[in-house]
């Protein structure tokens, strides 16, 4: 017989019964483990692409006044994606052209993403990404008129100590 103090937490449920929607376990260890987490976050991000939200300024300012970043890529995430090997400089790119940019890239084999291909070419994407930037920049081009862009570069910047700020293109 088990001691008390081994006992499975009393709200998890063993794997073959675990119902699509699992609620977080209730008992008051597993709580406070859970408050404390979230009070010693240091940095809250998240990143999202701009196909198919037509609320993004609500959401970015939710997100600015939450103390939440975010890292926008316009007019979606594969952009970034295809940064790690040219640069991109369409007005007016879709989504379903960055698509399919982004799928003839040799880090791309089926639907499966080859990350360890992109890690290495990580720092030229950045590169590709402030010089977007600055074309908006200068042209004074705000979002969400600023296609393409992305800004995916402040994660990699903030977490990469290889990705001094403003590295140069590769």
């Amino acid at each position: 017989m088990r001691s008390s103090g081994s006992l499975p937490c009393a709200g998890r449920r063993p794997s073959a019964s675990r119902s699509p929607r699992r609620r977080p376990c209730p008992t008051p260890s597993c709580t406070q483990q859970r408050r404390a987490r979230r009070r010693t976050r240091s940095t809250r991000s998240g990143a999202s692409s701009t196909s198919r939200r037509p609320r993004l300024d609500e959401a970015t300012a939710l997100a600015q006044r939450s103390g939440v970043r975010l890292a926008i890529s316009h007019p979606c995430f594969e952009l970034w994606i295809v940064l790690h090997d040219r640069d991109w400089n369409r007005p007016g790119t879709s989504t379903a052209e960055m698509v399919i940019a982004a799928q003839k890239l040799a880090a791309f084999t089926g639907k499966h993403l080859d990350a360890d291909a992109l890690l290495v070419s990580r720092h030229g994407a950045a590169g590709r990404a402030r010089a977007l930037a600055l074309r908006h920049a200068q042209d004074d081009t705000l979002p969400p008129d600023d296609n393409p862009s992305s800004t995916v570069v402040a994660f990699i910047e903030e977490y990469d100590p290889e990705c001094p700020r403003g590295a140069q293109r590769t």
